[in-house]
Parts: structure tokens; C-alpha cells; sequence
């Protein structure tokens, strides 16, 4: 009985006891890390992560990395993703306004017919009515013309200047639109204006056009009292602004292998950068190819996903170049990318080179302890961090109604730490619990047959020495 206690005592032992080692890493239980300098002592400091760690990083989602003080203790940190601020902007762009003179009881037919003078470039620079006399005894403005074949982009409405009117004044103009100057569509009618009040002023300039890319456009005025002349006209157009407050990386690589056909190129990154930008480039002057690119977190093409499939050129002409845009993406953290031409295109020639561009996250860690700081990483048997230091920041922001700066510092060159072998996952040990378990419990199980066993000889013993006796 006493054995059997000690087993399960044994056992109990076994699947509730705590590892006696200490599970704090040290700066040598990562591969690499890189020095952190301070010159004052500050709260939070804050630094952009250097291309070294998304190379050297164990784990994609940057678990793997701890921020250790000049006495080894590790500091509090937390990873903040670099930030895009996007605002609308409204581009303003003059355009060639050409007024057309007539007789004032002249009537303007749909379809009017015009004499057009270009330059070499294509851009109107004379304009008149093909049936308007030489000379008109009473000038009028019958309408003005706006070329807007240079505005590659869309308009979304007008500002209209006028002179020539110093009382109030309300003018409505009508809007037409064209894209070879005889057939024209009608767009809503639009009113200028002019007032003044108590020595204040309010002036309407705007007319609002549907949101597109126009040739030609055509404003003609209503007859009103007052005679108004436009002299400038800008056209508008919405131009979004993407700004960020850290400095974009970019690398070139080549394909790390190829098939026999020369038809799909597997690109290794070599790391788990956060890749929002890529750029194909055709090595191959004067080519064009129509391509995939894929994407996944092993070189496996059934683990990969499709991100993109487009038209692929590199064009030469007199030493100017041409080159297919940049290609954006979700930031994505897959270190294997795939390029995959059809079959039925062109032999790329030279292997073709990839571009990735990202934008480094930015680690915040608490000031805690003498500088220098080390910024360690690299070991994927290291467990994720249970620091909460975003969610705290945001609450003494919340409550204090302040918020802490970080002070911005520098990283220094990559040192070697543990090495490479931090890097390496271990092999799967052996579940040696479950074998001493199972051992405990065929070994009482072999104790209870032993036990029931002398049990039973003693009992068969017993009763013999009885039948003797009687």
C-alpha cells in the first residue's frame, strides 16, 4: 500500500510541478541585436525598425524581440505599425478660357460651327466662329470656351472669376461639355453671384461638375441685366495626399529559382517585411508580358494566394524609358512571392527583378533603468511578450488628458549575439511525461495484480489449514 502511494505521489509530482529554470530571456538568448543610445533620460523612447530585424526576426508577427536595459533586465515594449495619414486636397488648375464674340441676337444652334487653331503640342491657342464676320458693330460674348486636353485627370468643378460688375448681381450660366466640338451634352445649369451687404461681401464662384476627365467645355450666360466678363476660369480637381512620419525602405531582388521554361520565378525576401509597394522590372529592353504575382508563407505554389495579374512592359525609346506602375498591396508579411508569366507570351530574357517597398513599424518601450538600451530579436522558441503598454498609455492619456512624447532615437549596427543557432527551431522533444505516467501507472497496475495475487495465496493457505484442522 505505502508502495502505491508513492507512485501516485510520483505522479502527481510530475504533471503540477513547475520548471525550477528561470524562463526570463537574456540578451544572448537572441541571434542578433542592435544598440539603442540615449543622451537624456525620458519616459518612452521610440525608434523605426531597422531592415536587420524583419531579416534576422524569428516569428512574422515580431513576438521574438525584447528591449534589454544596460543591467540585462528586459524593458516594457510594444510595436506600433507605421502610420498613413490620408486627406483630400483640391488641386487647382488654370485653364485656356477663349470668349466667342458675336452679335447679341445671334442664336446659338446645338450643333455650332467653329474654326480651331493648335500649337505643335495639340493645345487650342485661337478660337472663332467659322461664320463670324470680320468686324462686329455690336460685340457681345455669346459664350467662352474652356480647353481642358492637357487635365489628365478628373474635374469636379469650376471657379469662375469675373470683372467688368461692381453692384449685385445673380447670372446663371449654362454648362455643356463636348469631345470633339460639335456634339455637346447638356449638364445641370449653374448660377454665379455677387452681393454686398453691410459692408460684407459674398461671392459664388463655384460651378459643380459630374466627377470626370473633359475635353471641352462650353459656358454660356443667361442674358441678364448686368453684362459679366469672365476673364479666369480654374478647374478643380481632388487630389488625395498619403503622408507618413517615417522614411520608406525599398530593396531589389532577383528570382532565387525558375522553371525550365523560364515562365515562373520564386523570389525569397529573406525576411518578414511588412511589403505594401512592388514594382516588377522587366530586365529585358522593348518587352512586354502579360503576369501573376503570388504570394504565401512557403515557396509551396499550393499555399499561395494571388494578389495581382496585369500587363508587364519595359519600353525604350531616344534613352527615355518606360516601365509598368507600382503595383499596391495590403501590407503583407509572406517572405515568398511567385511571378508567373503566360505561356503564350514573349521570353522574358533576363530574369525579371522584384522591388519591394515598406514602411518600418516603430517600437515604443518605457525608459526604464541606465541607457544603453539593446533592441535583441531572433529566436522563434521565444515566447510572445505579455507587456501592456499601449493599452496603459491609452489610459493615462484617457485620464490625465495628457499624452507622453516618445523621444525618437537611432539604432546602431547589428551585433551578433547568440547567433544563428537561435534561429533554429529545435526538434520536437520527446514527451517524456506521458511515458513516465504511463510507467507509474502499469507499474501500480503491476503492483495491484501482484497484491491480489499474495491475496489470493493467502487466502487458499487459509482455508486448507482449516479443512486440516477439522
Amino acid at each position: 500500500m505505502h508502495y502505491i502511494l508513492s507512485l501516485l505521489l510520483l505522479a502527481e509530482l510530475i504533471l503540477f510541478a513547475q520548471p525550477l529554470q528561470a524562463n526570463t530571456p537574456t540578451p544572448d538568448s537572441f541571434a542578433y541585436g542592435v544598440k539603442l543610445s540615449v543622451s537624456s533620460q525620458e519616459p518612452l523612447y521610440g525608434s523605426d525598425l531597422p531592415p536587420s530585424v524583419y531579416r534576422h526576426i524569428g516569428k512574422s508577427d515580431l513576438s521574438d524581440l525584447r528591449i534589454f536595459n544596460a543591467q540585462d533586465s528586459v524593458v516594457p515594449h510594444f510595436i506600433r505599425p507605421a502610420k498613413h495619414t490620408s486627406k483630400d486636397q483640391i488641386l487647382q488648375l488654370p485653364l485656356p478660357i477663349f470668349p466667342m464674340f458675336g452679335k447679341s441676337e445671334q442664336q446659338l444652334p446645338n450643333n455650332i460651327s467653329v474654326m480651331v487653331k493648335r500649337d505643335p503640342f495639340g493645345s487650342i491657342v485661337d478660337v472663332k466662329l467659322a461664320d463670324q464676320e470680320e468686324e462686329s458693330t455690336t460685340p457681345s460674348t455669346l459664350f467662352y470656351l474652356l480647353d481642358c486636353t492637357n487635365i489628365k485627370k478628373s474635374l469636379h468643378g469650376l471657379d469662375i472669376y469675373w470683372e467688368g460688375v461692381e453692384t449685385d448681381f445673380f447670372t446663371k450660366i449654362k454648362v455643356e461639355s463636348s469631345e470633339d466640338l460639335i456634339s455637346w451634352q447638356i449638364h445641370p445649369t449653374a448660377t454665379i453671384a455677387a452681393l454686398h451687404h453691410l459692408g460684407r461681401s459674398f461671392f459664388n464662384r463655384r460651378i459643380k461638375l459630374p466627377n470626370k476627365r473633359y475635353r471641352y467645355l462650353r459656358l454660356t450666360p443667361v442674358k441678364s441685366g448686368e453684362q459679366v466678363t469672365i476673364h479666369k476660369v480654374i478647374g478643380l480637381q481632388s487630389h488625395t495626399v498619403t503622408s507618413h512620419p517615417t522614411e520608406r525602405e525599398s530593396f531589389a531582388i532577383t528570382p532565387s529559382r525558375q522553371n525550365s521554361n523560364s515562365t515562373q520565378f520564386l523570389f525569397d525576401l529573406g525576411g518578414f517585411f511588412p511589403t505594401d509597394q512592388i514594382q516588377i522590372l522587366l530586365q529585358q529592353p522593348n518587352s512586354m508580358a502579360e503576369a501573376r504575382l503570388l504570394t504565401g508563407p512557403d515557396p509551396k505554389e499550393e499555399n499561395m494566394k494571388e494578389v495581382w495579374r496585369g500587363l508587364l512592359y519595359f519600353l525604350v525609346r531616344d534613352g527615355s524609358e518606360m516601365r509598368n506602375d507600382t503595383i499596391l498591396l495590403p501590407t503583407n508579411k509572406h517572405r515568398y512571392w511567385s511571378l508567373v508569366f503566360k505561356n503564350n507570351e514573349s521570353d522574358p530574357g533576363v530574369p525579371p527583378q522584384l522591388r519591394f517597398s515598406y514602411l518600418p513599424d516603430q517600437i515604443i518601450f518605457l525608459g526604464s533603468g541606465k541607457g544603453p538600451f539593446m533592441l535583441a530579436y531572433g529566436n522563434p522558441t521565444i515566447p510572445a511578450p505579455t507587456f501592456a503598454m499601449d493599452s496603459l498609455l491609452t489610459k493615462y492619456r484617457d485620464n490625465s488628458g495628457r499624452k507622453i512624447k516618445v523621444k525618437q532615437i537611432t539604432t546602431g549596427k547589428e551585433i551578433i549575439l547568440g547567433g544563428t543557432e537561435r534561429l533554429r527551431m529545435p526538434r520536437p522533444s520527446l514527451p517524456w511525461k506521458k511515458y513516465i505516467l504511463w510507467l507509474v501507472l502499469f507499474a501500480g497496475t503491476g503492483m495491484v495484480v501482484k497484491m491480489s495475487l499474495s491475496l489470493y495465496r493467502q487466502l487458499n493457505t487459509d482455508t486448507k489449514q482449516n479443512e486440516n484442522k477439522d
